[in-house]
């Protein structure tokens, strides 16, 4: 059998069913669920039309569902101003909702690693089709960018480089790289010791796609104007 706890105003405020199951009613906490100290433990879960508030942090073993209506999701800081929205059958949209000039919205992506030598990757952004239904090269990484440390980090240093990688038909691999000084390396060249570097074959091709005209390379300082003529 269940039971209800309430008041003269709210008699069912709390129920509890024969299941087990706790609902709280709109009219005990209205348009809320909320939680302002300690913890709740539920061994089943947790439903709520409305929004939930927990002051006391929310810890499960479980998933978290955020269903019904389109547009619903996360919101973060004492004003609710940075917001993770469901976008129906498209993904995730961040917002940081302050009217106020210079707010963008930050995604920064940290590692703990407590020293940072060469070759350590800060962080990767990666790109596959888990679920292609041929399999094999079809389900591994297709594209990636990664930042890896150049050398070991300091008071004083820093060095980091981006890497793209790329697939054709493989696990992306790298096809070009930005260096922490700037340079940028492209078809293989991964270590990039001038502006601009190419790896094998160093292939250049410059076009004008009109009906007539021809394609301009300017070589110099900032001065430089006469373009060399290519045909």
């Amino acid at each position: 059998n269940g039971g209800n706890i309430g008041s003269v105003g709210d008699t069912d405020a709390i129920s509890i069913d024969s299941g087990g199951n706790v609902d709280i009613s709109s009219a005990s906490v209205p348009g809320s669920f909320s939680l302002q100290n300690g913890a709740l433990n539920v061994d089943g879960g947790i439903t709520t039309g409305a929004r939930s508030f927990f002051g006391g942090g929310l810890r499960t073993n479980n998933d978290i569902y955020l269903s019904g209506a389109d547009s619903k999701g996360l919101l973060f800081g004492e004003n609710s101003e940075v917001a993770i929205q469901h976008v129906h059958d498209r993904g995730l949209q961040i917002q940081n909702k302050l009217q106020t000039a210079d707010a963008p919205i930050e995604l920064l992506m940290e590692t703990f690693e407590t020293a940072i030598v060469a070759d350590d990757r800060l962080g990767v952004i990666s790109f596959r089709s888990a679920t292609e239904t041929e399999g094999g090269d079809g389900q591994t990484i297709a594209a990636a960018i990664e930042a890896i440390a150049e050398g070991t980090f300091d008071a004083t240093n820093n060095p980091a480089k981006l890497v793209f990688k790329t697939a054709v038909s493989e696990a992306a691999t790298e096809k070009m790289t930005l260096s922490s000084t700037g340079g940028l390396g492209i078809a293989g060249n991964t270590n990039p010791s001038s502006t601009f570097s190419m790896g094998t074959p160093a292939n250049v091709v410059i076009r004008n796609h009109t009906a007539s005209g021809k394609a301009n390379i300017i070589v110099g300082d900032a001065t430089a104007t006469s373009p060399y003529n290519l045909d």
